[in-house]
């Protein structure tokens, strides 16, 4: 009788904190994608109380997972944490070793940089079951929705909307000269962060939606795909061209055995459509300002936004060649340091820059580590298919393409949310095994007797 009260007090115990665990996941949810509501409408001086609660959330789940791994009296060695952690230490190191910048913006850099990164660990601690991993899913999928239809809500309404609203705290209007347009920042940053924002979730959207093909995943990547054209961004509008090529590729010929005739049907109804509409509204489209001013480049401050990434990248160029052992030391590459040269253009360039070459690939290494990974598990697990395929093949445009154009990578919601993505496919891994662990414990009793 006592050993059944402990196992019940102790399963009890499990029980809430799971449901605890559960909640707190899906706040700082909340909180990441409300970050620039929180910003904008909680003033509290020069702390952005959005950003405060995230650091926050850091802090006290650092201090768990330490705790957490004191009361094991382990640690989970995989290639993925020993190439992190060696990345991570080196890191750290360098703050009081270079000494080109002040503490505070070395410090400020490793967060933004690496420690941000910590999210993929810090995840898997508070997803228990399959069950879990939908219901992350779920919130993670509602949260998506209501921000990319805030964007569409921003363009729409941009001359009724005060300031605080259209742009994130200390930010102005991101506009194109001679025009009324006001670009889309769904207060996740610039537009070109939040096109890059839009453009992971239309990746796993459209995922879903060749996986499933229903009206409600086609809804979900129309409404994404919107929010992308709002943004007005270049690199977006050709990421978005790049990876529903690529999906389709995959899903008409990789998973050809699995598709249904509803599937194929599916695809082809929107290529038909697709094509139909541009043929109908050629004329229409030539003369619109995303392709006359924004795609080929007519309007002033398009030509002067590419005269200026030209320049930025031969500048990188030339302080990669000059500092490619250890760079320019850590947090140079960030606003107000005592550094002449900001490259705002570039995340691979600016890290490159900031902590030298044979860094970089260690960062890089462990980059590619996680994507290989996530594809490697999205095949196996039925659960996290759609949000696996959508992420490795937006990883894949993004650490070979975009990186080298923009620093969208490095936006802090962007960034954050990237690596919780890939902390829920990694959990999936976690919750099977045990499942499968409890199964064949059960077989073994069973074959028992």
């Amino acid at each position: 009788m006592e050993i059944e009260k402990n196992n019940r007090i102790r399963n009890d115990n499990n029980s809430i904190s799971k449901y605890v665990s559960q909640r707190i996941l899906i706040l700082f949810l909340a909180i990441l994608f409300f970050n620039g509501f929180l910003n904008n409408f909680v003033d509290i001086g020069k702390v952005y109380f959005g950003t405060l609660l995230i650091d926050i959330f850091y802090v006290i789940s650092s201090v768990l997972e330490i705790i957490i791994i004191l009361k094991r009296n382990k640690i989970t060695v995989t290639d993925i944490n020993v190439i992190f952690f060696i990345f991570f230490y080196l890191y750290f190191a360098r703050i009081f070793l270079d000494s080109n910048n002040d503490i505070y913006s070395k410090f400020l850099s490793f967060r933004d940089r690496v420690f941000y990164i910590t999210i993929f660990i810090f995840v898997q601690e508070f997803i228990y079951s399959i069950d879990d991993i939908k219901r992350i899913k779920k919130w993670l999928f509602i949260f998506s929705i209501f921000i990319s239809l805030f964007g569409i809500f921003q363009y729409i309404f941009r001359e009724h909307l005060s300031l605080i609203l259209l742009t994130p705290k200390s930010d102005n209007i991101f506009s194109y000269y001679g025009t009324n347009i006001v670009r889309s920042t769904g207060l996740i940053g610039n537009p070109i962060i939040f096109g890059n924002f839009e453009l992971l979730f239309y990746s796993i959207f459209l995922t879903r939606f060749f996986t499933r093909s229903n009206l409600k995943n086609f809804i979900f990547v129309l409404i994404t795909f919107f929010a992308i054209i709002f943004t007005f961004s270049r690199v977006a509008y050709l990421g978005t061209f790049i990876i529903t090529f690529v999906l389709m590729i995959v899903y008409i010929f990789k998973y050809k055995s699995k598709r249904t005739l509803t599937s194929y049907l599916s695809i082809l109804t929107i290529i038909l459509l697709s094509m139909i509409l541009i043929l109908v509204f050629r004329n229409d489209i030539i003369n619109s300002f995303i392709y006359k001013d924004l795609i080929l480049g007519n309007n002033p401050s398009v030509k002067g936004s590419t005269q200026t990434h030209i320049h930025l990248l031969e500048k990188s160029i030339e302080i990669i060649k000059s500092n490619w052992i250890f760079g320019t030391g850590i947090g140079t590459q960030r606003y107000g340091t005592n550094v002449q040269f900001y490259n705002t253009d570039g995340s691979w360039m600016a890290m490159m820059i900031e902590i030298g070459i044979p860094m970089f690939i260690l960062y890089l290494a462990f980059l590619i580590k996680c994507i290989i990974k996530s594809y490697e598990l999205s095949r196996k697990n039925l659960i996290i298919r759609d949000i696996g395929i959508g992420f490795f093949i937006f990883s894949i445009y993004e650490m070979i393409f975009a990186n080298f154009i923009n620093s969208a990578y490095f936006g802090k919601i962007f960034y954050i949310m990237y690596w919780f993505i890939f902390g829920i496919i990694l959990s999936s891994h976690k919750v099977i095994n045990k499942k499968e662990k409890i199964v064949n414990s059960i077989n073994g009793k069973q074959n028992i007797f």
